[in-house]
């Protein structure tokens, strides 16, 4: 079997989901001949490291004939069974290019809220039990075969630097997070945390933030909060957010959504998640896993009463006894081997890959030409993007040029 695994990039190509193929396709490509494709304006620095890595198709949503050139090429050179691609826009683009009478075509949903329009499909993997009812409940998938398949993190190897040192004296909340408008309320809400512990623990507790700055209006919102608590680190370099899971040894927990509380489960480190109806993050324990994991760890979690009622003597239970806080990391351990290894999510791919080939089920290459369009249109918005910050950038560099004496 030969899988080509096709993923889009129309911003920084940093998201969870780029770090999931690139862990998950490690782990097949143990067992299979696999090949990695990236499509769009931009490349992502995460795949651009995978050794399964064949080659970025540049596509700004126009120019369909260098396209259908190289899809033509990667049939013939690397012959694809089946076609993966890890977002809708990737295979609203292919698609019309790639006949389901001759390939398999398989598409992820990584995570995220409900879709509010989704193509259909033949084959169908999700991240979540949430996607998975709404997928089941709509007619127009009554047809795809669907799985879910959460184990996406290989376990994190962490790399100690020099200028990032582990204060061993001091307990450190850490959250790793896009400064972005997306991750803002959760980011608020890891700062209201902190304050409050703050308040009974002043000279005991530290706070990380680590993220690429996505949008600079949240950036300077984050900052204001902070204001000038030097027990606050707001790291947003390059050479630390790019492979960020990295500098976990720093965390004696950690606030986190989606893949990033499997990477800090993968250490067994106690794990807090945001929920949509509390003020504060939750110290997640077996007694609310397993509905959190639901809905994917994400902002729309919703705890119950009793989580939010004794989530603060719980997390002064961790702060102050090392026998509760070796209780909950070893939890964490154990819920990463169950649900998250990405080693076990590759089995678990590669049998679903072999039900696909026996599974008939054909959509039609005109289906759902509107989300088509729309993903054109994507592709066409983020090259004018990248357009208006090329113009801008050397703008400003000639208005640093005649600075100069």
């Amino acid at each position: 079997m030969r899988i080509l695994f096709i993923i889009s990039v129309l911003k920084q190509g940093k998201g969870g989901h780029y770090h999931s193929l690139h862990h998950i396709s490690r782990e097949i490509g143990k067992y299979e001949d696999i090949g990695i494709v990236t499509l769009g304006t931009q490349k992502s620095a995460i795949l651009e490291k995978n050794d399964y890595m064949r080659e970025h198709i540049f596509f700004n949503g126009t120019n369909y004939f260098n396209l259908y050139k190289s899809i033509k090429l990667l049939k013939s050179e690397f012959q694809p069974t089946v076609w993966h691609f890890f977002d809708s826009n990737a295979y609203n683009v292919f698609k019309p290019f790639v006949s389901s009478v001759k390939y398999k075509l398989v598409v992820n949903l990584c995570g995220g809220p409900n879709p509010s329009g989704f193509p259909k499909v033949e084959n169908l993997i999700l991240f979540s039990k949430e996607n998975q009812q709404w997928f089941n409940k709509n007619l127009k998938f009554k047809k795809t075969k669907i799985t879910v398949v959460p184990n996406r993190v290989l376990p994190i190897i962490t790399k100690k630097d020099s200028e990032l040192e582990k204060e061993n004296d001091s307990f450190t909340f850490m959250r790793i997070a896009r400064i972005s408008n997306f991750h803002l309320t959760s980011i608020k809400q890891t700062l209201s945390l902190f304050f409050q512990l703050k308040d009974n623990h002043a000279d005991k507790i530290k706070l990380i933030i680590l993220g690429t700055i996505q949008d600079r209006e949240a950036y300077f919102e984050v900052k204001k909060i902070i204001g000038d608590d030097k027990s606050i680190s707001l790291i947003t370099e390059d050479k630390y957010t790019r492979e960020a899971s990295k500098f976990l040894y720093l965390a004696d927990a950690v606030v986190a959504t989606g893949r990033g509380v499997m990477e800090a489960a993968s250490l067994g480190l106690p794990i807090l998640t945001p929920a949509s109806n509390s003020d504060l993050p939750i110290l997640i324990d077996a007694s609310n896993f397993e509905r959190f994991f639901a809905t994917n760890f994400s902002e729309r979690n919703i705890a119950e009463e009793r989580d939010i009622e004794n989530n603060k003597s719980k997390l002064k239970e961790l702060l102050n006894k090392s026998e509760y806080y070796e209780s909950i990391s070893k939890f964490s351990i154990d819920i990463f081997k169950k649900n998250f290894d990405a080693r076990e999510g590759a089995k678990k791919y590669l049998e679903f890959y072999n039900d696909c080939l026996v599974n008939n089920f054909q959509v039609s290459t005109t289906e759902d030409l509107y989300l088509k369009f729309r993903s054109y249109y994507h592709f066409y918005l983020s090259y004018k993007d990248l357009i208006s910050k090329s113009e801008k950038k050397g703008s400003l560099l000639k208005k640093q040029d005649s600075w100069k004496f």
